[in-house]
C-alpha cells in the first residue's frame, strides 16, 4: 500500500495534466514535470503543494510539454523541454539559469528529448528519443558525448526513454519500443540488455522511468503492465508490486520514478497523480 497519494485531473496548484517525470530534493521536497500543463510543480514531503514555475512558450523559462526533470548537487533543476526541443535549467526556487539544444540530429541538438539525469560530476544525460541516442553533456550543456544512432547500433536501441545513474555512474536506460533496460558503464561501454517483451517477471512492457536504491537495486516502471519491478544491481529478479486501477496502490500506466531521501519510490501513475510506496 502506498503511504501517500496525491494529485488530481486539473489545472490548478497541485492539480496534474499528463505528468511524466519526477525527482526529489536532498531536503525531501517532490518535483514533478507536469508536462502538458507546461509546468514544474513542487510539493512538501507530505504533498502539499509549495510552489509551481514555467507557461506554455518557447522563451526562456517557458515550455513545451515539459517531460522530466532532475535535480543535480548544485540543487539546480535541469528540466527536458520536450516539446522545444531543448533543456532548461533553473535554480530551486524556478529562476532560469541557462538553456541548451535546438532541433536536430547533430551532436548537442535534440529530436524530443524525454527524461534527464546527473551523475556524481553534475554531467547531464538525456534521453534523445527520435534520434534514437543518449547525450551527455556537462553541467553548463556542452556536448561531451554519446550512445545509439552514430554507432550502427541503432536496431539495438530504438527509443531510449527513462535514465538514471546508480551510484556508481553506470548508466541505466528503458528502451520504451524494444522493451527492455540497458545497463552501461560509466564510460558508455560495455552496453548489456535486461528483459524482453512479456509480462513475467522481469520481462516488460512499454518500460518507463527507471531509478536506482540506495542498496544499487534498480527500480522500473513497466508501464503497460501496469506495475513497478526492481531487480538486484546484475540485473536479477526481486521483486514486483501493483496492478492495473485507480484504487490506492494500483497503477495506471506508471510514469516517471524517484526515490526519496528516505528510501520510498515515488511513482507518476497517468491518473494524473503521485504515488509513494
Amino acid at each position: 500500500e502506498p503511504s501517500l497519494v496525491f494529485g488530481t485531473e486539473g489545472a490548478a496548484d497541485g492539480e496534474f495534466c499528463r505528468p511524466w517525470g519526477v525527482c526529489c530534493t536532498k531536503d525531501g521536497r517532490i518535483v514533478v514535470a507536469d508536462r502538458s500543463n507546461n509546468r514544474i510543480q513542487v510539493f512538501l514531503p507530505n504533498g502539499t503543494f509549495l510552489y509551481k514555475f514555467g507557461v506554455e512558450g518557447r522563451g526562456n523559462g517557458q515550455f513545451n510539454k515539459p517531460a522530466s526533470v532532475a535535480i543535480d548537487s548544485r540543487n539546480r533543476l535541469i528540466v527536458t523541454d520536450k516539446d522545444n526541443h531543448r533543456v532548461q535549467i533553473f535554480d530551486i526556487e524556478g529562476n532560469f539559469l541557462h538553456k541548451f539544444g535546438e532541433k536536430g540530429g547533430e551532436h548537442g541538438n535534440f529530436n524530443y528529448p524525454w527524461d534527464v539525469a546527473c551523475n556524481s560530476r553534475d554531467q547531464i544525460l538525456v534521453s534523445d528519443t527520435r534520434n534514437h541516442r543518449l547525450q551527455l553533456f556537462t553541467p553548463t550543456g556542452e556536448y561531451i558525448t554519446m550512445y545509439g544512432f552514430d554507432q550502427n547500433n541503432w536496431k539495438n536501441f530504438d527509443s531510449p526513454r527513462g535514465v538514471c545513474f546508480s551510484a556508481d555512474d553506470q548508466v541505466l536506460v528503458t528502451d520504451f519500443n524494444l522493451h527492455r533496460l540497458l545497463v552501461m558503464g560509466a564510460n558508455f561501454e560495455n552496453a548489456q540488455f535486461l528483459g524482453k517483451q512479456g509480462s513475467e517477471n522481469g520481462e516488460f512492457t512499454r518500460p518507463n522511468g527507471v531509478t536506482v536504491d540506495e542498496e544499487g537495486n534498480i527500480i522500473v516502471a513497466d508501464s503497460r503492465n501496469n506495475r513497478i519491478q526492481i531487480f538486484s544491481n546484475g540485473g536479477t529478479f526481486i521483486k514486483k508490486f501493483g496492478e492495473k486501477g485507480n484504487r490506492p496502490g494500483e497503477l495506471e500506466t506508471p510514469q516517471g520514478i524517484c526515490m526519496t531521501p528516505d528510501g520510498k519510490i515515488v511513482v507518476v501513475d497517468s491518473h494524473n497523480r503521485i504515488q509513494i510506496f
